[in-house]
This record gives C-alpha cells, sequence and structure tokens, in this order.
C-alpha cells in the first residue's frame, strides 16, 4: 500500500512540474507591435471607425479613456467613437515610445507615449501626448485590444 500511495504522490509531483506551453516571446512581441501601427494606420486612413477592427469586441473587454476615473464596457467605448468620429477630420498617432511584453502565448502587456495630431470638422489641430498602457489578447482573427487606460499627458 506504501508503494502505491509513492507511486502516486511521484506522478502527482511529476505532472505538477510540467513546464506552461513555451511560447517564443520576441515574435509576439512583433505580432503586438505590428498589430499597434496598423491600428494608428486604420485609424489615419478611416478615422475614429478605423478602431473597430483591434477592439476585442466581447464582454471582458474595458477601457479608461482620457479624462474618465472609471473603465467603460466596449458598446460604451463604440458609441462613443461613433458620436465623435463626425467631429473630426484627421488622426495621426505615432508611439513616442512603446514597450510591448509576452505573458503567454495569447497576452502581452504594452506601454508607452503616443504622440497625437488631431485636426477637427472645424479645422481646429490639437497636438497632445498620450500615454497608454493595455493589454492585448491573441483572438482566431489576430491581435485585439483587450483592456487599457489613455491619458493625456500634455
Amino acid at each position: 500500500m506504501k508503494r502505491i500511495t509513492y507511486l502516486m504522490m511521484l506522478a502527482a509531483f511529476a505532472f505538477s512540474c510540467v513546464p506552461e506551453d513555451k511560447f517564443d516571446k520576441a515574435t509576439i512581441e512583433q505580432e503586438v507591435r505590428l498589430m499597434l501601427n496598423a491600428y494608428d494606420d486604420s485609424v489615419r486612413t478611416k478615422g475614429l471607425e478605423g478602431e473597430f477592427d483591434f477592439l476585442d469586441n466581447s464582454d471582458e473587454f474595458y477601457w479608461v479613456p482620457p479624462g474618465y476615473k472609471y473603465a467603460i464596457n466596449f458598446d460604451s467605448v463604440a458609441s462613443i467613437l461613433r458620436q465623435t468620429a463626425p467631429q473630426l477630420s484627421y488622426i495621426t498617432n505615432e508611439w513616442d515610445t512603446l514597450r510591448v511584453q509576452a505573458l503567454s502565448k495569447n497576452y502581452a502587456s504594452f506601454s508607452g507615449v503616443v504622440k497625437s495630431v488631431v485636426v477637427t470638422s472645424s479645422n481646429d489641430t490639437i497636438r497632445t501626448k498620450l500615454s497608454e498602457t493595455g493589454l492585448a489578447v491573441k483572438r482566431k482573427t489576430g491581435w485585439k485590444l483587450l483592456s487599457g487606460q489613455t491619458n493625456v499627458v500634455r
């Protein structure tokens, strides 16, 4: 009986030591960087509507937009984007600094500073720097923004 118990404990220990799925951090980090740059390109060409291809339309999605003290869900973000889009004629965002860290094969965090130039429909130009931190998730359709926060730095 002791031998069976010992073998069961040995087997349990061996299975608990199986390493987590290995993943290529450098590849994941590059994929997320490419997604973030594609996101910026999409917004540049399509305006705020260009964000929708990159937001994770799931119950897990949330974002804290500039000026907000709490997170809002996908539907609220979508509503804000649709209401604001007609007021803007041009948007360009460029990462000044960007740090991406692969957390697993399906999740990566990112943080950085974005230089943003917005031209309103009344032809006013607004230049800002934004601090952005978030979590990207890999879905069947590619990397998406799952959650995060954007703050105006200046």
